[in-house]
């Protein structure tokens, strides 16, 4: 006699909305990968949907949307329950602060979900002791477990946030390793950009904000540029700092040297041609950064700021090079050590797509999350 199949586990992702961005783009991944034999998964977005939500409601996910109208909208918590209690929800993961951590837990605490976990991908906010508003810091106990996605993530929640540190599972973020996988330069994409074919390429993809330090990178590429004629240096991204970095590359000498690519819908094929991949973001806006996991993930060796949880991503000496923040000096020596041995790059790049392949996966950062909402579940006797 066939077994019965346990009863589906009904998962819900809750979140500001779902423009383009890198905490979407895990919550996207996590909704659309998560076994379907197990969960049912359904996506809760307080404001707009964005596009991210039309790719999930296409893939047969419920999503809700435009729930709160500002900050001071307090019927949104009877909105809240009724969907939760609606839909039976047994698990709850928030993503990010806010609103949607605020709302999320306290009116699934009412709705009487079992399972409660918010997800935080920040580590330090200039200018700032805390990045998790006073309200919401003070309803930890509301967690069943709070989501870091690196361990000095932990370490800065516990030591700044006042996250009881028993509450805390490391998860790290994933990418896509078939989407992401090595293959060669796709020449294509160099003649569209203008590089020459026989140039090496030094990359960096991050949107164009001041934080992302571009200006660092720009000034780094007037020292490599000085040394070795044969690179160009291709800014993938774009934002409003971008007027302002394209005449700062004007006033370094390095028209010709320098493209700025804009937003880039074929990142794959992008970082075919990237011989070395470069991120010199400030300390307060990296956490765990996914342009570098996919630039790893393409056996692409990396140079970084040591900043966030890039030490448990860019093995220093093995996969990557690790570079103290606004030192462009040091940072153009470790990319020129990579240009001018293409062996060491190599070597390099293949040590971070293992490394991915470890650690960083979209299975992993799925699988983990999966094992955890059972495992609570399973010790509050729910299945």
């Amino acid at each position: 006699m066939a077994q019965n199949k346990p009863p589906r586990i009904n998962f819900m992702a809750a979140i500001h909305s779902m423009i383009v961005g890198g905490a979407e783009r895990i919550c996207e991944d996590i909704l659309l990968r998560i076994d379907r034999d197990r969960f049912n998964p359904i996506l809760l977005c307080m404001r707009e949907p964005g596009p991210l939500a039309e790719t999930v409601a296409r893939e047969g996910i419920k999503v809700y949307s435009n729930l709160i109208s500002d900050k001071y909208d307090f019927t949104v918590a009877m909105r809240l329950q009724r969907i939760m209690r609606q839909e039976e929800i047994h698990a709850l993961e928030t993503f990010g602060s806010g609103e949607k951590l605020f709302w999320g837990r306290l009116c699934a605490k009412w709705a009487g979900v079992p399972v409660i976990t918010s997800s935080l991908h920040k580590t330090f906010i200039k200018g700032k002791t805390h990045s998790v508003e006073f309200l919401n810091r003070m309803l930890w106990g509301l967690n069943d477990r709070i989501i870091a996605i690196g361990e000095a993530s932990k370490d800065y929640l516990v030591k700044y946030e006042a996250v009881p540190e028993k509450k805390v599972t490391v998860i790290y973020n994933g990418v896509d390793l078939e989407k992401f996988k090595p293959h060669p330069p796709e020449l294509r994409i160099k003649s569209e950009l203008g590089v020459p074919e026989e140039n090496q390429v030094v990359g960096i993809l991050a949107v164009l904000r001041p934080e992302k330090a571009h200006r660092v990178f720009l000034e780094s590429a007037k020292i490599i540029s000085q040394e070795l004629p044969r690179v160009s240096f291709l800014v993938v991204g774009d934002g409003g700092e971008r007027t302002k970095l394209e005449e700062f590359s004007s006033e370094l000498g390095l028209d010709g040297r320098v493209i700025f690519a804009g937003n880039r819908s074929d990142v794959p094929e992008v970082l075919s041609i990237f011989d070395v991949a470069v991120l010199c973001s400030d300390p307060y806006i990296e956490t765990l950064p996914t342009a570098i996991l996919e630039a790893m993930a393409m056996a692409k060796p990396t140079v970084a700021t040591e900043v966030g949880c890039l030490r448990e991503m860019v093995i220093e000496g093995s996969s990557g090079y690790l570079v103290p923040v606004r030192k462009p000096k040091e940072l153009a020596e470790a990319v020129s050590k990579l240009l001018k041995n293409p062996e060491l790059a190599q070597k390099m790049g293949q040590e971070g797509r293992k490394r991915t392949e470890e650690l960083f996966s979209i299975e992993r950062m799925v699988g983990k999350r999966e094992e955890l909402f059972e495992e609570i579940l399973k010790q509050k006797r729910i299945i």
